[in-house]
């Protein structure tokens, strides 16, 4: 009896439950229908109000963002700025900010914006600057950066308030670089973008040692995109650090990796997504092979063990896997051998490197190394090598015709 008891109550409960569920899905399908056909904001924001979970809430509220814009001032920029901060991720977002950028342009001449800024910076203004101007919510604004050959940078935020122009800010910033040995030698064009709704400055510059005309090929060189956050004034930046490839039209082709990748994934932020999503874009950066990259550290290392070069010197032992043993073993000209050595010249990566096989422990040895020369004619370069015998090889060197010769021992690793 208990249990026909217990049956009757759970299938009265069913029954409630399904009765309140049918009823409010007629609820929701009139109050659909209804917003459907009188189109208008106050039935799609009472829908959207009721039933959060519908079937049908995208759709409403996508017709509701759709009443909304376009009732929208189009010569009005602080309704399309409205828009945006109330209708967040609306579908119109996109067209929201096409209109937000066509009515931001500025009203003031190149020329114009060059004397405010003269005139406001006063003894902070030098010939090294860079300039663009918008307006922000009605508002003329002038952003630009200001740069010294110190590796520091300034940037300023000027303001046309009641009128009368102002400096809203003024900072003092340095440049973002990983080797002491490279100073920034060229900032390239300002843009604007937006992050999240916040409306912010775009720059990028480039760190090498000399000016970009005289950089040879493989030195190092660091690209560091940048933005500022015209509301809160923060900097951020990321950097594509690597070798020198080439210069087209001003702009430099560039070899390695962003050593801001790791930072990102462990404290990622809007700000830095973009920025690395900017470096991940552009063509001109292209990502090292891993071959490249263990060869270029172990070129780096030959150079770190033998700074100060003595007569002593240290080799370095190659991992099969790199692009200089690939480059070694594809090479067959200019091969000597001895009982215990088989070595060549090989020019690659900008350097000019001697590399020998070790036949008794199957090893690849870095034995020499430097710069490529590039004016064989009046400057030193290495032409070639020869086995003396099973552990000596010299080396020929000449400026212009004059021979100089030197040898080195790879038993006693001294060269001399």
């Amino acid at each position: 009896m208990k249990k026909l008891l217990s049956i009757l109550v759970l299938s009265a409960l069913v029954f409630s439950v399904s009765s309140q569920i049918q009823a409010q899905s007629k609820r929701e399908t009139r109050l659909y229908e209804k917003s459907l056909t009188k189109d208008n904001l106050r039935f799609y924001k009472k829908f959207i109000n009721k039933f959060p979970e519908s079937q049908y809430f995208t759709e409403i509220q996508d017709r509701r963002d759709s009443v909304v814009f376009f009732s929208l001032d189009t010569n009005n920029v602080l309704d399309y700025y409205s828009f945006m901060d109330t209708y967040k991720n609306s579908k119109y977002s996109d067209k929201a900010d096409s209109y937000i950028s066509n009515l931001s342009k500025s009203d003031l001449s190149r020329d114009e914006v060059y004397t405010i800024i003269e005139k406001l910076l006063a003894d902070k203004f030098n010939s090294n600057i860079m300039f663009t101007n918008i307006k922000i919510r009605n508002v003329e604004t002038i952003v630009g950066i200001i740069y010294n050959n110190n590796n520091k940078f300034h940037i300023f935020k000027l303001v046309n308030t009641d009128s009368k122009w102002i400096m809203e800010s003024y900072l003092d910033e340095d440049i973002y670089t990983r080797k002491d040995d490279l100073n920034t030698i060229k900032f390239e064009d300002l843009d604007f973008t937006n992050i999240g709704y916040n409306k912010t400055l775009v720059f990028s510059y480039v760190n090498t040692v000399k000016p970009l005309n005289e950089t040879k090929k493989y030195d190092n060189i660091e690209y560091v995109t940048n933005l500022y956050d015209l509301n809160n004034h923060s900097v951020f930046s990321a950097m594509f650090s690597g070798k020198f490839l080439s210069l087209d039209n001003g702009v430099s082709k560039i070899e390695g990796e962003s050593v801001d990748l790791i930072a990102y994934k462990t404290c990622p932020t809007n700000q830095m997504k973009y920025l690395l999503s900017n470096i991940n874009a552009n063509k001109n950066l292209i990502k090292i092979s891993l071959k490249d990259d263990i060869s270029d550290a172990s070129i780096h290392w030959w150079y770190m063990a033998n700074e100060s070069l003595t007569p002593s010197v240290k080799f370095g032992v190659l991992n099969d896997e790199c692009s200089i043993v690939d480059k070694y073993r594809s090479q067959i000209k200019g091969r000597v051998a001895s009982s215990l050595y088989i070595a060549n010249i090989i020019d690659f990566r900008g350097q000019t490197m001697v590399i020998a096989y070790n036949k008794r422990d199957k090893q690849y040895l870095l034995l020499w190394c430097e710069p490529i020369c590039l004016n064989p004619d009046t400057d030193k370069y290495l032409s070639n090598i020869r086995f003396e015998n099973a552990s000596n090889l010299a080396f020929y060197y000449y400026i212009g015709h004059s021979l100089i010769k030197k040898h080195l021992s790879i038993s006693q690793k001294r060269f001399r």
